[in-house]
Parts: C-alpha cells; structure tokens; sequence
C-alpha cells in the first residue's frame, strides 16, 4: 500500500544521502591519493630500470597530469557539497561523472607507459590497474553505477592496449584483465536499486 510504498522511497532516499554524503568526504582524501599514485606508478619507467623500456619524458609528465588536474576537481566537488548537499540525486551523477573521468585517466596511463615488444613492461603497467580494480570494488561497490563508471572506463582502455598484441604477455596480460574484471565487478544485488533509480 501507500504507506509501505512511502517508507520504501524515504528510505531509499536516506540511504542515497548516506552514501553520497560518504563519497563526498571521501573526495579530500583522492584529491591527493590519486597524483601520488601516478607519481609512484611512473618511478619504475624513469630510467633507472632499463629493462622496464625508455620513455619519452612527455609521457610521464601527462600520466602524473591527468591525476594531478584532477586533484583540484575533486577539493571543489568538496567544498561546493558541503555549501549545498540537498540534492543527493543531482551530487551521486556528478561525482559518477568524476569517477568515471578518473578511472579513464587510469586507463590511459596504459597507453602513456606502454613500450612495444617490452613484455616487463607490460606486466608491470597494468598492475596499478588491477590493483585499483579490486580496490574500487572493495570501496565503490554501495552502488552499482557508481563502481561501473570507475571500472569500466579504465578496464576498456587497458584491455585495448592488450588486445591488439600478438605476444604472450600481452594474450596473459588481457586474461588476467578478464579475470580481476570478472571478479569485482559485478557486486551483489543492492536492496536501494543500482545508479540513477
């Protein structure tokens, strides 16, 4: 009846609130995590490992760019939040929109670090990818859409970099992509619905 139905969408509505208020504090936090992490994934293609291949400076700098501009989005995000949190439906599509930025940005930092023919580097390139694959499912999972919009920009990008490869490492580079996809990636069944309902 009406009262059910009533108690039903008042508390999908709390629960929404919940979990946007938790994605929004969590916005200072990936404002700087995200950069550091670029930075720490690009140390190894510096130079001072020869056998991971030689890059050209650029693609260092724009790997670390793309989080780093980034990072001041996300405070913004923050603070625009906290002046006005009353719409919990408009706030979860933004910050989607931003997790879903974000995880192309990882996607491309595939492309940005990849060396053809170095199959130690492409081990290495795509384990910063799986590891946030299994940590946004750990962390981004309250909702369906918004995990998706994080993992599916950034597995794409990364399973076309492998796809196109004709080596071994680059067939088991796309499994392995196939396999930490196909664990987290599909959460259980949330009693509030999945993104935008």
């Amino acid at each position: 009846g009406k009262p059910a139905n009533f108690a039903m969408s008042f508390g999908q509505e709390r629960a929404l609130q919940a979990q946007v208020r938790m994605i929004a504090t969590s916005m200072p936090a990936a404002a700087w995590l995200n950069p550091t992490w670029a930075l720490l994934a690009t140390v190894p293609f510096l130079g001072f490992f020869p056998m991971f291949g030689h890059l050209e400076p650029w693609r260092l700098v724009v790997a670390v760019l793309l989080h780093v501009a980034a990072a001041p989005v996300a405070i913004l995000l923050y603070f625009f939040y906290r002046r006005d949190p009353s719409n919990s439906r408009a706030w979860f599509r933004v910050f989607t929109v931003f997790q879903a930025v974000v995880g192309a940005s990882w996607g491309a930092m595939v492309w940005l670090l990849w060396v053809h023919g170095n199959s130690l580097n492409h081990i290495l390139v795509v384990w910063p990818v799986l590891g946030l694959l299994w940590t946004n499912a750990a962390s981004r999972t309250t909702r369906l859409g918004l995990y998706l919009a994080g993992v599916l920009p950034m597995f794409a990008l990364t399973l076309a970099r492998f796809a196109p490869g004709k080596t071994e490492t680059a067939a088991a580079g796309a499994g392995a992509g196939r396999m930490a996809a196909s664990g987290p990636s599909l959460p259980p069944s949330r009693p509030y619905g999945t993104t935008f309902d």
